[in-house]
């Protein structure tokens, strides 16, 4: 007979041997009292030294499972964790960052005491925050806002209670939008909570499987992947304010498009950006002002919210300096 897992703790790993190390010894330290936790590593077809330095963990610890990954991206790869899941909670680490040995217990804890569906905690940016990656946090207690959830859109910082996955079909979500599927998490649940401290090490300032946009496709993709999102949220019938908040989503991944492709010199795909943009009628959408002085600064949201749409040159001027 097996034993009870409580938390599994899925870590997507592709080329990340210079880190994965640190994440994996992280989660070997972790304080287990009172839950039993497995680690599922699912190496997407890695072809540095990943897999290995996986592989000797699983020979250490018996907690420790190696997962073959179908190698064709993050999402496919947090699906197949999942499949290989048998913890009651969830929990999701990124192969190039590392956690607080308390951080699950807190997390379950709280879980336990609230029979929440999702808790969160802070986090950390290491080495530092960088000029384009600023942390953004907002602790969520009860039902999300859009305004909390746009502060709340990664899987890392959090637990979530599988039962509310499977009800949800994250794994239909992630096929659909990949890991924008947590803003439709966190708009649909019901019991949600926050821990506090920061128990979470995010690294910024290289590529990774989860932030890896340097090109015209990838914003492009980012497009179609909001675009699922919004379809999505009308499929789980959310009402017209959440309707608002996933146009505004997509309404940013067209100005990210446009941005970028005058950055590229790609005006066929800049007009295309905008030719869209204007079918939406973007600047009655109730979240795109609020939103992006909040994020950005009114300064920034005003040359990225009106004048990058409005003027070819410009936006090349203004793309070359983000």
């Amino acid at each position: 007979m097996e034993s009870k897992v409580d938390i599994s703790i899925i870590v997507p790993a592709k080329n990340t041997e210079r880190y994965i190390g640190e994440c994996l010894q992280s989660l070997v330290n972790l304080d287990s009292r009172g839950f039993v936790y497995e680690v599922l590593l699912v190496d997407d077809a890695s072809t540095d030294g990943t897999r290995s330095i996986a592989s000797r963990f699983c020979e250490c610890y018996e907690n420790f499972f190696l997962v073959d990954g179908p190698g064709v991206g993050l999402a496919q790869a947090r699906i197949e964790g999942l499949k290989h899941a048998r913890g009651e909670y969830i929990g999701w680490v990124d192969s190039d960052d590392y956690v607080q040995p308390a951080m699950y217990k807190v997390l379950i804890d709280k879980a336990r005491k609230t029979n929440a569906q999702i808790v969160l905690c802070d986090y950390v940016f290491f080495p530092a925050e960088t000029p384009r990656k600023k942390k953004w946090f907002r602790r969520i207690d009860g039902q999300a806002t859009p305004h909390t959830v746009e502060r709340n859109t990664q899987l890392w910082n959090k637990l979530f209670k599988k039962d509310y996955l499977r009800a949800a079909n994250f794994s239909g979500m992630l096929e659909r939008c990949s890991d924008g599927s947590c803003s439709l998490l966190l708009a649909m649940a019901e019991r949600i909570t926050t821990v506090d401290d920061q128990l979470y090490f995010y690294r910024v300032g290289h590529v990774s499987m989860s932030s890896s946009y340097a090109s015209v496709e990838k914003y492009r993709d980012n497009v179609l992947l909001t675009k699922a999102q919004r379809v999505i949220s009308k499929e789980f019938g959310l009402d017209s304010e959440w309707s608002s908040y996933f146009d505004y989503r997509v309404i940013y991944s067209l100005l990210q498009l446009a941005l970028i492709s005058a950055r590229n010199n790609n005006l066929s795909e800049y007009r295309l950006a905008c030719d869209e943009l204007r079918s939406m009628d973007y600047l009655n959408n109730i979240y795109l002002k609020p939103i992006l002085i909040e994020n950005h600064g009114l300064a920034k949201a005003l040359l990225f919210g009106r004048v990058v749409p409005s003027s070819w040159a410009a936006a090349k001027l203004i793309g070359s300096k983000f």
